[in-house]
């Protein structure tokens, strides 16, 4: 199965746009992400501050809000604990703002691919026809058979790979002709 990087701007997690389908959808990619992908923390831990900031603005007397900051917060917990989240470097941009944190994501993405780029508005909109797309994506990529690759060259060696060894603890690799 090939590895997804995701990042979701903080600006999801404020209560008053993360409720009803959208926290639906939202439970269902923080869980996918927990078995086939990472969420990008730019800013080293800047982002994950902030998403913080915005679930603990949730009423606790809300019912549906109560439910919502307990499920983001209990799912942000084992992607932490599991190693899913990834944290990034600092970026000369200091986020203040939605858009701050969308240029940031596009200037990484420029160095190394994002997967999936989320916010609550513009082209990246967090919205139901993306996530039936990742959803029937990594429904699929689940069922595929293990993928055989040939690499004639270190260089298609090099792409094989690519995906997989940013976030390897460990790579074994068993080729009778690979010294």
């Amino acid at each position: 199965m090939i590895v997804k990087e995701f990042f979701l701007s903080p600006e999801i997690f404020t209560n008053i746009y993360c409720n009803g389908i959208i926290a639906e959808r939202l439970e269902n990619l923080l869980r996918y992400v927990k078995n086939s992908g990472f969420l990008i923390s730019l800013n080293n831990k800047d982002w994950f501050n902030n998403v913080n900031k915005f679930i603990n603005l949730f009423d606790d007397n809300d019912k549906e809000q109560y439910k919502n900051k307990f499920m983001l917060t209990t799912l942000l917990k084992t992607l932490d604990t599991q190693k899913r989240i990834e944290y990034h470097p600092k970026s000369k941009i200091i986020p203040e703002k939605e858009d701050d944190w969308l240029n940031i994501a596009k200037e990484t993405d420029s160095q190394r691919k994002i997967d999936f780029i989320f916010s609550k508005s513009g082209d990246c909109s967090f919205n139901t026809h993306t996530m039936d797309e990742l959803k029937g994506e990594l429904l699929e990529r689940i069922q595929e058979p293990v993928s055989y690759y040939e690499t004639k060259n270190i260089d298609n060696f090099a792409k094989v790979f690519q995906n997989i060894l940013g976030y390897a603890r460990e790579v074994n690799i068993i080729d009778p002709y690979f010294y």
